[in-house]
Formats: structure tokens, sequence, C-alpha cells
């Protein structure tokens, strides 16, 4: 029997920042001690094979944006019928808090509020009822995690990050799994037709938060001075066919490798030369930190929180600059082949994370 039982919500369709940090986790923690279950709003869910054989429920909801009542009278069925220890619930924003009136109305005990962005991801209205929210977000939940001191201060305000109430929880990554592998290189570079190519590489959706259109403008500057340039995109979504459109009116289709969404990240970051980022928003990316891992340069805007810099070669450049500093940082940048070991040492190795992460879980039910 499973001493403490933990719901996570909310998991989509798409692989992105937090689906990967709640599949870490799950991957990492002793199973035996968590029972973890799984909140899917609407979604065919990502991964869901992989999470039902480690023995984790998946609970498919009503979408909470378009059906909120019923979202909330089934994802209180299952809590209630549950019994859960703690829920842990994972945002972008307080646009809409569902999930915490559902734990409310349940009695949930322990309700984790964890942010992991600095805006929302779409709406209009979403930044106006963010604010308006906020402060019911903090009644609704007792619990304060944020990916990063940015992410704290934008969902629970400067207060609760200063008073120290609001507890940092590293985006961290499986180290071994990500660190540099010359092996892994060659052959990925071998079936992708790489060799002898200067990659260019972006890991994300296809989403305005990513700023694929600039991306996109700087990898044309340095395809016009170095004609083996190459930009491989991994990830999908809504954009898709306006990147496609942009891609061939540039004339660069032949040298836009557009991926979709690849479970094997790890192994095409070791195909890529250099890591381009110029993201409008970020809570904290997980994939940075994979990228630098990997021994990559990461190029990646000044709307990244700092403390996603933990190598020498990952350089913050401001959206305002001229693009021929963007372009020139690319060009100029080197691999730093035992970056890993900085990683390690900064605290953002999995396993670790997961052992003080545990012992906060158990903490709050004593």
């Amino acid at each position: 029997m499973f001493s403490i039982r933990i719901l996570h919500n909310a998991i989509t369709n798409k692989i992105g920042g937090m689906e990967i940090f709640m599949m870490n986790i799950l991957r990492n923690i002793n199973r035996d001690e968590f029972q973890f279950d799984f909140i899917s709003d609407g979604y065919e869910p990502v991964f869901e094979d992989e999470i039902k054989s480690l023995g984790c429920n998946i609970y498919n909801m009503p979408s909470r944006v378009k059906h909120p009542l019923k979202f909330q009278k089934e994802y209180n069925k299952v809590l209630r019928q549950n019994n859960y220890d703690i829920v842990h619930i994972h945002k972008n924003s307080a646009a809409e808090l569902a999930a915490f009136v559902a734990c409310k109305k349940a009695k949930v005990k322990n309700v984790i509020a964890h942010s992991h962005n600095t805006s929302p991801m779409s709406g209009k209205l979403a930044i106006p009822l963010h604010y308006i929210n906020r402060s019911r977000l903090k009644k609704l939940s007792n619990i304060y995690f944020s990916c990063s001191e940015l992410a704290g201060r934008w969902m629970f305000g400067d207060n609760m990050v200063d008073s120290g109430n609001v507890t940092f929880i590293p985006n961290a990554i499986d180290v071994d799994k990500f660190k540099y592998n010359s092996e892994i290189r060659n052959k990925i570079r071998d079936k992708l037709k790489l060799n002898n190519k200067f990659v260019i590489g972006h890991v994300g959706r296809l989403h305005h938060q990513k700023n694929h259109k600039f991306l996109i403008e700087i990898f044309v500057k340095i395809y016009k001075k170095n004609q083996n340039a190459i930009l491989m995109l991994v990830g999908d979504g809504d954009l898709r066919q306006e990147i496609e459109k942009q891609v061939i009116e540039l004339g660069i289709q032949n040298v836009v490798f557009l991926l979709g969404s690849q479970k094997n990240v790890n192994e095409l970051l070791q195909a890529m030369d250099v890591f381009l980022f110029p993201s409008l928003f970020e809570g904290f990316p997980v994939v940075a930190i994979e990228a630098q891992t990997a021994g990559l340069p990461c190029i990646v805007s000044d709307k990244i929180t700092k403390e996603v810099v933990l190598c020498d070669g990952c350089i913050r450049i401001s959206l305002q600059d001229d693009i021929g500093k963007w372009v020139n940082a690319v060009v100029q940048s080197a691999r730093n082949e035992n970056a890993h070991e900085q990683i390690r040492k900064a605290g953002f190795d999995i396993k670790n994370m997961v052992e003080n992460l545990s012992k906060m879980y158990r903490s709050y039910i004593k």
C-alpha cells in the first residue's frame, strides 16, 4: 500500500516544460513510497503509455476553459474518491483557478501552487484575470513553489517571494542522459546527413512565446555567411503552417529541418553545434539546462531568467539589440564537452532534486 498519494494537475497533449518536469520526477521518485496520479484537461495526454506502465492513473477531465463547471464537478469527484494527501497543481498563470476551487470544496489539506512561467500562454483576458485572481490563488492553496524567482514574483507577488514563502524547485534533469556523447552525436548526424554542417538548433513548441519568426531571421543572416548552416527545429504547435510559409518565402526550406515533437531530444541535442533560444517570456526553460548539459553554447534572450545561465557558454542577449549581435554570438560560440559537471554542481541533477522534493512531500503530511 502506498503511503503518500499525490495528484498532479495537469498533463497535456504536448511535450512541454511542465510535462517534462512531471515525468522527470515520476521516473526518479520512489514509487513504492509515492503514488502519483495525473489530471489531463480535455486532452489525449502525452506520455500516456509510460505513465500507466509506471502504475499511475490518468483522469481525463472536461476542458476547464470550455466547461469550467463540469471540470470542477468531475475533479471534485476524483478528489473525494481517492483521498489524496497532496494535490500538486502546475500553472503558467492564475487566470483560471478551477482546480484550486475543486480542491477547496473537497477539503484537500495540502494544495501546492507551482509557478512554471512568467506570462500566460494564450488569451487576451489572461493577463488581467491573472492579476485579479492572484490573491484568491494564495487563499486556495497553502504551499507555494516556483521554477525561478521571476516565476515566483509573477504568480505570487513580490512580498511572498521576499518573505521566503515561495520555495524554488529547480527544473532538474537526468545529467547522465544529456551529457556530451560523441558516439550519439556521430550517429544522429550520419542519420540526418549533417556531417560537415553547422547545426543551429531549437527545441520548443511552435508558439508565439518561442519567437520563431525572429529565430529564423537570425538564421537567414547566418546562412548568408555560411552556406553549411542548418536550422533544426524540434517541436510542434499551432504556428507550424505559419513557420513553414515563412521558410518557403525565404527560400530556405532545404536547410531548415522541422522535425516536429520528438522523444529523443537528448540525442538530437548532441547533433547540434549551438542552441538558439530567443523566447519572449519563460518561467525556467528545462531545455536550456538540457542543452547546456550537452555541452552546447546557448544564446538566449534576456527575457529568460538569469538563473538559467549555469555555464560560461550560455549568453543572454536583449531582444532590443541589433540582430547582428545575435548573429555574432552564434557564429563565435564554442562547445564545452565537460559542461555537465557544472550542471551537476549547480544542483540541477534530477536525483538530488527528487530526494529534496520527497523530503518536502513527507513533511507536509506529518
